[in-house]
C-alpha cells in the first residue's frame, strides 16, 4: 500500500497509560508553586516534559483531584493531587474494565477442553486445531478461542486442568549443559593451547588442523577427513572408508611420524 493511498492516521502524542513515576512527577511540578502560590509549571509544561499530550494531564488532574466539604465551615475544598491515590484509583479502574474470559462465559465450550486435556490428553494446539477444522467454533456454546488463551486460563484455573495435565516435551538429557573437562595430563602435551604463537596467528605455512565428519547413518564406517592449512585456509577432504584407519592416522601424528 502506497504512502498516498494509506488510510491509517499516525499522531506523534498518542495516548499512553501513565505509570507511578509518571504520577510521582506530576506530583512533584504541580506542587511548584511562587511567591503568590501559584502553580510554577502548567498542564502544557508537564505534558512535554513526560512526553504526553496535555489533555491527558488535563484529564488525570480532573479525575483525580477529588472535592470534599469543610464540616465546619461548610466550604468545598479540592483534595490535592496525591500520586499514590491516583496509582490505586487507575489500578481500580483498569481492573473494571477488562471483559468477561472467554471460557468463563461459554462454560460448554470450557467442558469440552478439559475433557479433551485430561481424558484424551490432546495438547491446546491439537484441540484448537482440531475445532477449527471440524468446524465446532460455529456450535451453540462455543466460540472461536486461541492457544494462549487455553493456557492462561489453565494458569488462573478458569479450568479445572492443571499445567501437569498437558502434554509436555519431554526432557532430553543429550541437550543438557556440561561442563569442559580439562585434558588429562598424558593429552596436555598435545593441547591446542601450547602450539607456538607462529602457528597461532597463521605466520607460517605448512600447519595444518585436522578434523572427521562422521554421517548419520548407523552400520556405516564411513566418514570424511578434512586437512586445512591454517596460514591459506586450504582445504583437502578425504572419505575413509573405516574410523580405525582414521584412529591409526592420530597415532602417527602423536608420534610425529610426518
Amino acid at each position: 500500500m502506497s504512502e498516498a493511498n494509506n488510510t491509517i492516521n499516525l499522531k506523534k502524542n498518542q495516548y499512553k497509560h501513565l505509570k507511578k513515576e509518571d504520577r510521582c512527577k506530576i506530583e512533584t511540578l504541580i506542587n511548584q508553586k511562587d511567591e503568590n502560590g501559584k502553580r510554577i509549571f502548567n498542564n502544557t509544561y508537564i505534558a512535554n516534559y513526560l512526553g504526553v499530550n496535555k489533555s491527558t494531564i488535563s484529564r488525570e488532574l480532573r479525575n483525580r483531584i477529588k472535592s470534599k466539604i469543610m464540616i465546619r465551615t461548610g466550604h468545598i475544598k479540592n483534595k490535592p493531587y496525591n500520586a499514590t491515590d491516583a496509582q490505586n484509583d487507575y489500578i481500580f479502574k483498569r481492573g473494571l474494565s477488562k471483559g468477561e474470559y472467554v471460557l468463563r462465559k461459554y462454560p460448554k465450550m470450557a467442558k469440552y477442553i478439559e475433557d479433551k486435556i485430561k481424558i484424551d490428553k490432546w495438547s491446546p494446539d491439537v484441540i484448537v486445531g482440531y475445532m477449527e477444522k471440524h468446524n465446532i467454533f460455529n456450535q451453540e456454546g462455543f466460540t472461536h478461542i486461541t492457544v494462549p488463551t487455553i493456557y492462561n486460563a489453565i494458569r488462573l484455573n478458569i479450568i479445572n486442568v492443571k499445567i501437569d495435565d498437558t502434554r509436555r516435551m519431554k526432557y532430553n538429557p543429550k541437550y543438557e549443559y556440561h561442563e569442559e573437562k580439562q585434558l588429562s595430563n598424558s593429552k596436555l602435551p598435545y593441547s591446542i593451547d601450547k602450539r607456538p604463537d607462529e602457528i597461532e596467528k597463521r605466520l607460517t605455512f605448512g600447519n595444518f588442523e585436522l578434523d572427521t565428519v562422521l554421517g548419520k547413518r548407523r552400520g556405516k564406517h564411513e566418514c570424511l577427513m578434512t586437512l586445512t592449512e591454517r596460514k591459506t585456509r586450504f582445504e583437502m577432504i578425504f572419505k575413509l572408508n573405516a574410523k580405525q584407519l582414521m584412529k591409526s592416522l592420530i597415532n602417527l601424528i602423536k608420534l610425529n611420524v610426518f
